[in-house]
């Protein structure tokens, strides 16, 4: 434990070296709203994104639907 402590003091106050370089690689949310679904992904490629309707009776998207919620 006492070597922890040592290593963990070095980084903070900059003795130790440098801390190795750290990026964002993904970001992500998904959203829940009146039977739809909406997620967002964000990378360093560039953003993707999709939008799902579900029926509000049986939960299934709206082409999966065999129930008369889904009824267009």
């Amino acid at each position: 434990m006492d070597a922890l402590n040592r290593i963990a003091l070095q980084y903070e106050t900059g003795s130790g070296g440098t801390l190795p370089a750290r990026r964002l690689v993904a970001v992500g949310t998904i959203s829940r709203l009146g039977g739809r679904t909406t997620s967002v992904r964000a990378t360093e490629a560039g953003v993707t994104g999709t939008i799902t309707s579900r029926c509000p009776r049986c939960r299934r998207s709206l082409e999966a639907c065999t129930c008369t919620g889904g009824a267009r």
